[in-house]
């Protein structure tokens, strides 16, 4: 196909600067002349091996707009078949490859070289994807770059333009629709008047306006007041005040810090990090290279179960452990924190260099759109803005029946162990192909992203970090009994209660922590009365009556992990039965009963919830789900190898099943509002109990558990 550019484009294509910006109207043919002009670099070059790569938000995205372009556009001039696959062509004449990307999974570019880069809507890529991938792929090629787009309000794309005007080694476009002819004036009048476009949106596609809204923006009005009162400008570190610290976690998603401090009644927000994969040492040393003096250091409620545990301590643990005392946010639902941070932005001042991540993410934080209704949701989208996720054909189990992640909606209610629980946001999170397929010894399956977390016999687990060795759950086994019960002791949900039970600790095993004071006598109650109410059946007397002895398991931990299905407590045998309560005083009287109770443990030590189970239910004998095979997902014939991975949120219990297999489903900026409004430190986390070697003698153990006792007891004295 022979390209005859617009009268527009002409000066573009013959431009002599190494870097290029168009902000562009809708519908007038800036991707044709962004792949046309790729087409000609290639076709032109003297380098050997030449690479250009046509970089979108989505790969998905890149292939719907750009590849039938430019597979038509280099016919007859390639030097084999288009790779349906790489989404690549290589030109005949000069050997030079053309690719299209997705900066969805930008880490996908590291490590490879451009001598020439398009990015379309740059707008909608993370800020940084420029800066820490793309930028450096052209730096030993002298390769250049196009930044196009259709603006959406102060974001990246917005900085780019402002650059493109005001330096001499840049070309700078604008063409909006009442100026290039392009759109008849008549059909412009009627986008205005009878399409149902705001006066913002009409500005912004067609006009090609930055101060227009973004629309459905949670936080729009705020920060685009907070720039037109200069409060995102340069905030230098006061050295007198203390800096305090917000914390989003995640692991291959980003964990975001912001820092602030409190002057003269403003919030001063003077940094921010964002990292991913790293573990909780490497932001230890982050926070100690920054010059700050630091005050509290407030995390989310997930940094209280094993989200990033090791060595059997959660997030919290490890931090105090390492000097950096952190403190956990009030919990809010997502919308409630939403209102708290609209009500703290008006107070906050912004560093325009190192938090410009921060800022540009708020300005896009925005509400999903409802096709049907044509309204905007009051559920966030997910996107890089907001901080797992399944291919779109799993199969969830609803109420309504079996129904593919994809067409799951807001407001359906999802099987969990403790119940249906309400869907509180779905739908697409990102395209990607990097995938994993999961199969296990039952013949069931999953594919999702490394990073998703599966219940698996040894609690949550990032798919990536699965074992062979490992069991995951369906929900309907004992174990998840267990879990439950803790749940409903405690009044939280059952992911939460999952990682409280089974903190990771040194070689993967889970540690069982009620031995060491976790679950307290008062909880152990609450259990035991859960039980006898709502199993009558099962709780005659006699097994009341077990329930109130803990079976003992030595030295506090399981040495395998958390129990198998198929697999049972190990044995208490006569000569190790320990003495408890009411045995104890009738043995000190002589009057104790011959009959010794199986299970009876330590005095002063809590019973453990799983021991309760256990002794008053029966087991769910079910077929366990092995894991047999681990492997990257290849796309099937016909498939795309480029998926869009999708994810729920559900209300309290955040877990739903999948294909069968119980599935786990982050807010830096919510975090930070919630920790400011409700300003009150918590205690340190109790420090971890030193776990028992096998070896060790039972007389040990009862001086060790006695001596905990009294320390418990002379703190709640002197508390």
């Amino acid at each position: 196909m022979l390209y005859v550019p617009r009268k527009q484009y002409i000066p573009f294509h013959e431009r002599s600067q190494r870097w290029a910006c168009i902000v562009a109207h809708r519908r007038n043919g800036k991707t044709v002349a962004c792949v046309n002009d790729m087409i000609n670099a290639g076709l032109s070059t003297k380098k050997h091996k030449a690479v250009y790569s046509y970089i979108a938000p989505y790969r998905n995205q890149a292939k719907t707009i750009a590849w039938e372009y430019m597979k038509s556009y280099t016919d007859g001039m390639r030097l084999s078949d288009p790779n349906e696959t790489e989404l690549s062509v290589r030109l005949a004449r000069t050997g030079a490859t053309l690719r299209l990307f997705g900066a969805d999974n930008d880490q996908a570019m590291r490590g490879m070289y451009n001598d020439g880069a398009i990015l379309d809507e740059f707008g909608d890529m993370r800020p940084r994807t420029w800066g820490e991938i793309i930028r450096p792929t052209l730096a030993d090629r002298n390769g250049w770059a196009v930044f196009i787009g259709t603006p959406k309000g102060h974001n990246g794309f917005y900085d780019i333009h402002q650059i493109a005007q005001t330096m001499p080694d840049w070309y700078s476009l604008v063409l909006r629709a009442s100026e290039t002819g392009i759109i008849k004036e008549s059909e412009l009048e009627d986008l205005r008047l009878n399409s149902g476009m705001t006066e913002d949106q009409y500005l912004q596609e067609f006009e090609c306006s930055f101060e227009a809204a973004v629309q459905g923006a949670f936080y729009g009005r705020e920060m685009n007041l907070a720039e037109k009162e200069g409060r995102i400008t340069s905030v230098d570190y006061d050295p007198d005040e203390p800096v305090h610290t917000a914390w989003d976690l995640g692991w291959t998603d980003d964990t975001a810090i912001l820092f602030y401090q409190f002057i003269a009644g403003e919030v001063r927000i003077i940094d921010g990090e964002s990292h991913s994969g790293r573990d909780i040492p490497f932001y230890v040393g982050l926070l100690r290279s920054k010059p700050y003096k630091y005050g509290q250091h407030w995390l989310p409620h997930d940094a209280k179960p094993a989200t990033l545990a090791a060595q059997g301590k959660s997030i919290l643990q490890q931090l105090w452990e390492l000097g950096v005392k952190g403190y956990i946010t009030p919990r809010l639902d997502r919308i409630d924190g939403i209102q708290a941070a609209r009500k703290l932005l008006p107070r906050c001042w912004f560093d325009r260099g190192r938090c410009k991540e921060v800022t540009e993410s708020l300005k896009l934080y925005q509400r999903e759109w409802d096709d049907d209704k044509k309204v905007f949701k009051q559920t966030p989208r997910h996107d890089w803005t907001s901080h797992y996720c399944l291919k779109g054909d799993s199969i969830i189990d609803l109420r309504r029946g079996p129904v593919a992640i994809k067409d799951v909606i807001v407001g359906d209610e999802v099987w969990t162990p403790a119940g249906y629980a309400v869907v509180e946001a779905s739908g697409p999170v990102k395209q990607t192909e990097n995938l994993l397929k999961i199969e296990t010894s039952t013949g069931l399956g999953l594919v999702c992203t490394p990073e998703h977390k599966i219940f698996t016999s040894r609690g949550l687990v990032t798919a990536d970090a699965l074992r062979y060795s490992d069991q995951i759950l369906t929900g309907e086994e004992s174990l998840c009994e267990t879990i439950l019960s803790y749940s409903k002791a405690e009044n939280i949900g059952f992911r939460e209660a999952t990682g409280a039970l089974t903190i990771g600790g040194p070689e993967g095993h889970a540690i069982y922590i009620g031995r060491s004071g976790k679950m307290r006598v008062a909880l152990f109650q609450k259990v035991t009365t859960f039980i006898t109410k709502t199993a009558t059946a099962l709780t005659t007397p006699l097994k009341t009556l077990s329930a109130f002895m803990a079976q003992s398991i030595r030295a506090g931990t399981c040495e395998s992990g958390m129990l198998l299905e198929g697999s049972s407590l190990p044995p208490t045998s006569a000569g190790n039965a320990l003495p408890n309560g009411t045995g104890q005083k009738r043995a000190a009287s002589g009057t104790r009963s011959t009959v010794k109770p199986a299970g009876m443990t330590v005095s002063g030590i809590s019973k453990n919830a799983l021991s309760v189970v256990e002794s008053s239910k029966p087991r769910i004998h079910k077929e366990p789900n092995f894991v047999i095979s681990i492997a990257k997902w290849q796309p099937s014939e016909g498939e795309e190898g480029s998926q869009l991975v999708y994810d729920l949120t559900v209300r309290k219990h955040h877990c739903y099943r999948a294909n069968g297999l119980l599935c786990s489903n982050s807010d830096a900026f919510r975090y930070l509002a919630v920790a400011i409004r409700d300003r009150v430190p918590q205690a340190a986390p109790p420090k971890p109990k030193p776990v028992f070697p096998s070896q060790l003698s039972i007389g040990k153990i009862i001086e060790w558990s006695d001596a905990q006792a009294r320390h418990r007891k002379k703190r709640l004295v002197s508390g």
